[in-house]
């Protein structure tokens, strides 16, 4: 068995492992080559929770610190401490936010000091390592915790007392005594932030503290999240608290950023968007001018591919502060944004000459919400007798409750906020010059001064889901709200983007090129589109998507679109 390849095992063994029931330890034993495969394929990639650390701690120990070199992933799960038992819903949870920091603190102090230990014990380098944070819980879930409806008889309480708990709760984060000894990690090269469950409540300060232990960071993934309903002041907070933590990264050795933060989309859209940029600390009232995250990113030397989803909620003014220098190795840029502005306006208006005047939202009895539910108080002044046999008074909802205000109609409030009583009235479809002119136009800027760039595109988007994205409902029928562009250079094509263009593989891939899906009833000023021809070339092609030229592919359920024809060309 000497003269088999090491290859060989390692194939066997890999084949068995995709087996069901098979328990790979028993073939360690069969000889020392079969135990090297199997140690291989076991230590290739572990998923540990906050409990499974002192014994991955011992399974590296001694002569098994050999196994280093076999592993490539590690993904923790945080478990954080318990709540009290049986929450009737997400407003009846008792979370103590300290003791959350406390834990999670001490859980990245442990695998740090693991991580940290077995590298110095390595005698030779060991291979890249990438590094997961997947989510968080709790030993106190229930199997399936739901907490969208309170299991109380009643429902003591509703969806709006859930948006306030939630919000009351605040967050949890990394403690900034314990990052001073925290260990610098140089062997991880890239990070995986999931963001999922219990990790939706940690905030952003942890990202300046850990990651800069990262000293070889090549690749970071960062999800993160953006509720309306967490209203002005949360979301600002957090906002501010991303671009802070961020900005003290040093990422010089940074290759791959994709930063996701998943939003849910206004529901109301004839009135003022929540102007995110509002800082409390300014205690004059005046709007605070946001610090860009994008300026620091562009100078980052390596960096040579920036994915920001979500959408995102931008300014108009997000490409205006890059220097001329910026972005010097990037290769791809993507960002998906949303239809409103961060700082309180729309990148689209309601288009007066294809649809007509609007509904009244308040008048109209199609956009207003037909609660199932009604406040007590409603029903008093409405005359109605309040049935409550209950002896306990404490499940009956308080006369005096008042409902959240709504995001729209009171923009400034602070928070929390609910679209929980009105439906949805979309109506903005024409792109805004006011709005999109300054984006396009320095987002031009960047595109001609990156010197390395191969594929540029932004788009605005309702959703991170493609289920979301495809059920928005407009006020009138085909109403329909896109923004597109791609600038491709040679050998570079659509893709990833739910869209398919097959003239331009045909004729023109070879070519520098940018594409407009913009709707029919809009173009971009001559400036802007003048700045984008700068960007593209003189000898590239621009043109533009007519909607009517394109369709959805008809395969069952399938959310590609086809353009089919060619492009008007300017």
């Amino acid at each position: 068995m000497d003269r088999i390849p090491p290859e060989v095992y390692s194939e066997i063994v890999t084949a068995l492992a995709e087996e069901k029931n098979i328990q790979l330890a028993l073939y360690s034993t069969v000889s020392h080559q079969f135990c090297v495969a199997v140690e291989q394929q076991t230590f290739k990639r572990l998923v540990l929770t906050t409990h499974d650390l002192p014994r991955f701690r011992e399974i590296f120990s001694g002569a098994n610190t050999r196994r280093r070199g076999f592993l490539r992933q590690v993904f923790l799960r945080f478990v954080l401490p318990n709540e009290a038992p049986n929450p009737c819903c997400q407003a009846g949870r008792v979370i103590d936010r300290n003791a959350d920091s406390q834990a999670f603190t001490e859980s990245v102090d442990i695998l740090f000091n693991i991580l940290s230990d077995l590298r110095k014990r390595c005698s030779a380098v060991p291979p890249p390592l990438y590094l997961g944070f997947v989510n968080a819980t709790r030993q106190s879930d229930p199997p399936h915790p739901n907490y969208s409806r309170c299991s109380r008889e009643r429902g003591k309480h509703d969806e709006e007392d859930q948006i306030c708990a939630k919000v009351g709760r605040g967050h949890y984060d990394f403690l900034p005594t314990a990052a001073k000894t925290l260990p610098t990690l140089t062997d991880v090269t890239e990070f995986y932030f999931g963001g999922r469950d219990e990790l939706e409540d940690l905030g952003r300060k942890w990202i300046g503290l850990v990651l800069r232990k990262f000293q070889a960071l090549e690749i970071l993934t960062l999800n993160e999240e953006d509720r309306v309903e967490w209203g002005r002041k949360m979301r600002g907070d957090l906002r501010e608290g991303l671009e802070n933590s961020i900005r003290q990264l040093q990422l010089s050795s940074l290759k791959v950023l994709t930063l996701t933060i998943r939003s849910n989309r206004l529901g109301e859209e004839s009135l003022t968007p929540p102007d995110l940029l509002y800082s409390q600390s300014n205690h004059d009232g005046e709007e605070k001018s946001s610090t860009t995250l994008l300026a620091h990113l562009s100078a980052l030397p390596k960096l040579t591919t920036l994915q920001l989803n979500g959408p995102l909620v931008i300014t108009p003014h997000m490409f205006s502060s890059l220097p001329p220098a910026a972005f010097p190795a990037l290769k791809y840029f993507h960002l998906d944004f949303a239809p409103e502005t961060a700082d309180g306006d729309w990148f689209f208006q309601h288009d007066d000459a294809s649809f007509g005047q609007l509904p009244d939202p308040d008048l109209d009895s199609d956009y207003v919400s037909s609660d199932d539910e009604i406040d007590d108080k409603e029903e008093a002044e409405e005359g109605e007798e309040i049935d409550n046999d209950d002896d306990d008074d404490s499940l009956a909802v308080p006369p005096e409750k008042k409902s959240l205000p709504y995001p729209s109609k009171y923009p400034n409030d602070d928070g929390p906020v609910s679209q929980l009583r009105r439906a949805f009235f979309h109506f903005r479809t024409l792109p805004s010059h006011a709005t999109f002119g300054p984006l396009l136009l320095a987002a031009a800027e960047m595109a001609k001064n990156a010197r390395c760039l191969r594929k540029f595109v932004m788009r605005v988007r309702h959703g991170l889901d493609l289920a979301e994205e495809s059920n928005i409902k407009y006020v009138q029928p085909n109403m329909k709200r896109t923004f597109l562009i791609m600038l491709l250079r040679p050998g570079e094509l659509c893709s990833d983007l739910q869209l398919k263009l097959p003239f331009d593989e045909e004729k023109y891939k070879e070519q520098n090129r940018m594409w407009w899906r913009v709707g029919d009833g809009w173009r971009p000023n001559n400036d802007v589109l003048q700045a984008w021809k700068e960007a593209v070339g003189e000898d590239g092609t621009v043109g533009f998507l007519g909607e009517s030229k394109i369709e959805k592919e008809k395969k069952f359920a399938a959310r590609t679109e086809l353009f089919l024809g060619d492009p008007d060309l300017v």
